[in-house]
C-alpha cells in the first residue's frame, strides 16, 4: 500500500532485480556467489584436512601444515574477494541509484513538486540513500555468508548421512 512514507509490505522481486542491476548486473551477482561458496568450500575443506591430519598415525608435519596453510590462505583470499565485490557493488549501486533518483526529480513535472511535500523529497535523498550507502551492502554480505555457510553445512551432512536429505527436502518444501 502507498502511504505518506512510501510502500509497505513485502519487497518485490523486481525491486531486488533493480538493485542487482544497479550493482552491476547478474554477472556481478554470479561472481559474488562464486566467491561466497568458494570461501565456504575452502573452510570446510580446511576443517576436513585438519581432521585427517589429527587422525594420521605418523603425519608429515611439512606436508600437512603446507596444505593446511594453503587452504587457510585460499579461504582468506576468497573472503576478502567476496567482501570487496560486495562493497564495490554497493558503492556502484549507491551512485547509480542516486543518479537515477536525481534524474527523476529533475525531469519531474512542476505539478509533482506542487503536490509532493519537500520533506518527502529530501527524505529520499538523505535517509533512504544513507540506508543504501551504509546498511544494505553489509546486510546482504551477512545474509549471503549465512546462506552459503548453511547450504555448505547441509551439503556436508547429506554427503555423510544421505538419509538426512529426506527431512531436508520436506522442510524446504514446507518452507
Amino acid at each position: 500500500t502507498q502511504s505518506t512514507w512510501g510502500n509497505t509490505g513485502a519487497v518485490t522481486r523486481s525491486t531486488y532485480m533493480y538493485y542487482v542491476d544497479a550493482c552491476g548486473g547478474v554477472g556481478v551477482l554470479i561472481v559474488f556467489c562464486i566467491a561466497l561458496f568458494g570461501s565456504e568450500s575452502l573452510r570446510i575443506t580446511q576443517d576436513w584436512w585438519l581432521a585427517r591430519w589429527t587422525a594420521a598415525s605418523n603425519p608429515s608435519l611439512k606436508t600437512y601444515l603446507s596444505i593446511f596453510a594453503a587452504l587457510g590462505l585460499g579461504n582468506a583470499l576468497m573472503a576478502l574477494a567476496r567482501a570487496m565485490i560486495c562493497m564495490l557493488a554497493g558503492v556502484r549501486a549507491s551512485a547509480v541509484l542516486h543518479s537515477r533518483l536525481l534524474d527523476s526529480i529533475i525531469h519531474a513535472p512542476m505539478s509533482w513538486f506542487d503536490t509532493t511535500p519537500l520533506g518527502r523529497i529530501l527524505n529520499r535523498f538523505t535517509k533512504d540513500m544513507d540506508t543504501i550507502d551504509s546498511s544494505l551492502s553489509t546486510t546482504l554480505l551477512g545474509f549471503g555468508a549465512t546462506l552459503a555457510r548453511t547450504t555448505t553445512t547441509l551439503a556436508m551432512v547429506i554427503v555423510f548421512m544421505p538419509w538426512f536429505a529426506i527431512p531436508c527436502a520436506a522442510c524446504l518444501a514446507i518452507y
